[in-house]
């Protein structure tokens, strides 16, 4: 990785002779993200089929293209584990903004992980993907009584109006 993009970084820790919380960081895509017009970093986590989950880090460049910025494999999705990673994404030059935002969804661990960005003098604006919120109120409406069923029907119709429009 170093080769293909110098002054990119691996980070992993060691618990009881096993490798675990493994963050790579790009270097080329985080200068790139510092030129870019808008400061608005995706993050997102999924399984893994084992019990690691891998969480990546993107953003929009200004030719509409997806670029990951970083990458971790983590045993879940903890507020430490967000704190290492987000420390090592502002130690590679994110520090350098004066305003980041950050489109998530709505797992708790992120609230306590931003925190440090205080500590870079990073104003930081934690928005919630609305994809994300709409599937979960959907979820919980579906198994909810049947006193929530109209709302449930509205919700499903938003969602398939916006899968006809793709």
């Amino acid at each position: 990785m170093k080769k293909i993009s110098p002054g990119s970084s691996i980070s992993y820790s060691v618990n009881n002779n096993k490798i675990s919380n493994i963050i790579c960081i790009v270097k080329r895509a985080v200068n790139c993200f510092l030129k870019n017009f808008a400061p608005l970093l995706y993050i997102d986590a999924t399984y893994t089929g084992s019990s690691a989950k891998l969480v990546t880090v993107s953003f929009i460049d200004a030719n509409h293209h997806i670029q990951p910025i970083a990458l971790s494999i983590c045993g879940d999705e903890t507020s430490v584990n967000y704190s290492v990673l987000f420390g090592l994404l502002l130690e590679s030059g994110v520090k350098n903004l004066s305003h980041v935002i950050i489109h998530t969804d709505e797992h708790k661990a992120f609230d306590s992980a931003l925190e440090v960005f205080n500590k870079y003098n990073v104003e930081v604006e934690h928005i919630h993907c609305v994809a994300h919120i709409l599937k979960n109120a959907a979820d919980k409406l579906n198994t909810a009584s049947t006193e929530h069923t109209e709302q449930y029907k509205a919700i499903k119709k938003c969602k398939l109006k916006k899968q006809e429009r793709k």
